[in-house]
């Protein structure tokens, strides 16, 4: 469970007692329960304490509404997690990768620092000739390396962890560091550079989207969802747009531009 907090002013009340905040559950039928929390200001001041303990320990599974910003004093903590836009930038380069020919032909590197998407390697093979992991933790890669091999005879090429420029022609960042993070880059062969594709836009699932506040932005929503509700079948959602050197191009414009670069 996470809670979603908006800060309103409000009038004080000379002969009534003013309340703190008002509480409403949102339930997502069979998927997660919410709660959305408006906190009242009267001349500027919120009484933060009597929010912290109405949430107790949900005090740091706070996503904020557009423009609200918590003192520090506050006591409470906004959530936040590269989890789900790490899934989600993977599974737009699977995309990407449908379009490209010529695979047996492209060197496809996945650099997860932490380990914790080795489930994911597999979903790589048909789109690389050769696949490699950099990672921090090589054992649970390399369990994942032997079931592939064992699985479709191909091999997948585990070394450590580098923030050093990469030789290979797609490199997929599930990391919040090193080179590139949490993006797709290909190489340029015409000039041995690299074009970086920054996750722009989603589009969430309706049964989702009509839960959403509508003060209330995409990811910090749906992270919360997939992390805090556990409502995996986000984790299968993939952006539909890119930045590209500050430039937004849709998804197919994306493939084509692969598809040529990596076909130089």
């Amino acid at each position: 469970m996470f809670c979603i907090l908006d800060i309103k002013d409000r009038k004080r009340r000379f002969f009534h007692k003013n309340p703190p905040y008002f509480a409403e559950k949102i339930v997502i039928p069979k998927k997660a329960v919410f709660e959305k929390l408006t906190v009242f200001s009267y001349s500027g001041k919120c009484d933060f304490y009597a929010v912290k303990e109405h949430l107790k320990a949900f005090s740091k599974s706070v996503i904020l509404a557009e423009n609200c910003v918590l003192p520090d004093s506050s006591g409470l903590f906004e959530f936040s997690s590269n989890e789900l836009k790490a899934r989600m930038i993977f599974n737009s380069a699977v995309k990407l990768m449908e379009n490209v020919g010529n695979r047996r032909n492209i060197t496809f590197t996945l650099a997860d620092k932490t380990g914790d998407f080795s489930s994911l390697a597999e979903e790589v093979i048909p789109y690389a000739g050769r696949v490699n992991v950099i990672t921090d933790n090589p054992v649970r890669y390399r369990y994942t390396a032997d079931e592939i091999f064992d699985n479709y005879g191909a091999v997948v090429s585990v070394g450590e962890w580098s923030n050093a420029v990469p030789d290979t022609d797609v490199f997929v960042s599930l990391s919040s560091m090193g080179f590139s993070p949490l993006a797709v880059s290909v190489k340029n062969r015409k000039n041995n550079g690299f074009i970086t594709l920054e996750g722009d836009s989603f589009t969430l699932p309706d049964g989702i989207l009509k839960y959403k506040p509508s003060n209330v932005k995409n990811y910090p929503f749906a992270s919360a969802l997939y992390s805090l509700s556990s409502v995996k079948t986000l984790g299968k959602m993939n952006y539909r747009s890119f930045t590209v050197n500050s430039r937004q191009i849709t998804l197919n414009s994306a493939a084509k531009m692969l598809d040529t670069l990596l076909n130089i």
